[in-house]
């Protein structure tokens, strides 16, 4: 009886666990079991590693905050881990490219690879330097351009307001203004279009204002891939000087042909000039040749008495007489034929009267020679006559650039190349301005051109192309 007694001491002083009942929440489902809850946090097995959801919080708090603490340890440890190893990839590389690099330059056979990786690398480091300083300045210079638009704009008002009250002076003025503004800043994208119109309309209204007749793009007609110099027209056919070659090409257009070549030691091709249906060119060790384009057989002319030919820039002919302006002396000699040979020179002027730096003469029964300064001497029968260009339009009232002069006794007209601005101007006889032909802006090497007022054209030489344009 005792035994048993205390065995039922024993079991009275063992507690029993309490019932534990939990309520369920609203709308929520039934909370894992302690069972569940030990194999889920507790076992390394079955563990998961993502972050602990709501309803797992409600388990232990401290439990969360141990376990998210652990997690973010591990993430920042990785992270570190992968950084330094990263470092170590790139100073790695970094090392043995440069070993290879120097390896390049102290073996003397690879030794050019170094400079040349050396000079692409600086190149690429300019071109993003300027690249990053356009674009630094591209926001600005839109500001700027659209200022200088509207001044472009308002000075193209202003000259048709001081064309409408009868100042052309100052709506020429006005309208050079404008475009000179508008070109500036042409090539913007954001102004181009505007600035492009400013340009158009205010030419037109100066060009009427000038007598100006405008080609703002030609197309050659003949092209030739040699340093042509000089141009000359024949039966409808087309000859083009080099230094020391003759081409020829039909007017109707075609491939040119090399038809003829200065003999060794004769000079080169100076200037040339029309004498019939013959060419006659003058070469700069004073020699002169004979073309005739029926056969393109190209020979030396002699003078009578075993005469030279005088030094000259440039040379013209007039009923059966060769004449050769010399720039440099400020003479010219006349050169009379008879029983096909020239006689010897003989000085046209009694005196230089100022002919010195003179570059070109043309002849119709008086002699115009054109002068450095933009300036026209006119002669009849050796006398220097009162002469001078008139009415030339400002503001380009001045011949910056004189190239060459131009007439004979079925043109009606002189006609003078102003290469400074790219101009033929055409004048009467008597000196008077009559009318100006504006040549396109990308003419940049115009050296020569002919007139033919049978035809109406006129052909340029420009940059080994000839262009034709009709008057």
């Amino acid at each position: 009886l005792k035994s048993v007694k205390s065995i039922s001491k024993l079991k009275n002083k063992v507690k029993k666990p309490k019932k534990i009942t939990t309520l369920p929440a609203e709308n929520s489902e039934e909370k894992p079991t302690t069972d569940n809850f030990q194999k889920e946090f507790m076992s390394k097995d079955s563990r998961d590693d993502h972050l602990l959801k709501d309803e797992e919080i409600n388990y232990s708090p401290e439990l969360y905050v141990h376990y998210y603490q652990e997690k973010k340890a591990l993430k920042e440890n990785k992270s570190g881990k992968k950084f330094i190893t990263i470092f170590k990839s790139i100073f790695s590389f970094l090392k043995n490219s440069f070993t290879w690099f120097l390896g390049l330059y102290t073996n003397k056979d690879k030794r050019k690879f170094f400079y040349i990786i050396v000079a692409a690398i600086l190149i690429i480091i300019i071109g993003l330097v300027i690249g990053f300083k356009g674009k630094g300045k591209s926001s600005l210079g839109n500001l700027d351009s659209q200022k200088i638009l509207d001044q472009a704009i308002a000075a193209q008002k202003d000259g048709k307001n001081a064309l409408s009250l009868g100042d052309s002076e100052k709506a020429k003025q006005n309208f050079i203004n404008a475009i000179s503004k508008a070109e500036t800043i042409k090539t913007n994208s954001l102004v181009s279009k505007d600035s492009q119109a400013v340009i158009v309309i205010s030419y037109q209204e100066l060009d009427k204002l000038t007598s100006t007749t405008r080609f703002s793009a030609l197309e050659p007609i003949i092209t030739v891939s040699d340093n042509i110099k000089n141009l000359y027209i024949s039966s409808g056919e087309a000859y083009l000087t080099t230094d020391t070659d003759i081409y020829k090409a039909s007017l109707l257009g075609g491939k040119p042909q090399k038809v003829a070549t200065l003999p060794k030691n004769k000079g080169n091709f100076v200037s040339g000039t029309n004498f019939g249906t013959i060419l006659y060119f003058y070469t700069s060790n004073q020699n002169v040749f004979e073309f005739d384009p029926r056969t393109d057989k190209l020979t030396q002319t002699q003078i009578a008495d075993d005469g030279r030919w005088e030094t000259a820039n440039a040379i013209s002919n007039y009923v059966g007489s060769l004449y050769l302006l010399d720039g440099v002396s400020g003479q010219i000699y006349r050169h009379s034929s008879s029983k096909d040979i020239f006689q010897k020179g003989e000085e046209y002027i009694a005196s230089t009267n100022g002919l010195k730096q003179s570059l070109s003469l043309t002849i119709d029964g008086s002699v115009y020679v054109l002068k450095g300064d933009g300036t026209v001497s006119k002669f009849q029968r050796s006398k220097l006559q009162d002469f001078s260009l008139k009415n030339i339009p400002t503001p380009w009232d001045k011949i910056t650039e004189p190239r060459k002069i131009y007439t004979d006794s079925d043109t009606p007209s002189l006609y003078i190349l102003d290469t400074g601005q790219k101009r033929i101007l055409e004048l009467d006889k008597d000196g008077v301005f009559i009318r100006q032909y504006a040549l396109p802006d990308n003419f940049d090497k115009i050296t020569d051109f002919i007139v033919s007022v049978k035809s109406k054209k006129i052909w340029v030489l420009n940059n080994n192309n000839v262009y034709e344009i009709t008057i």
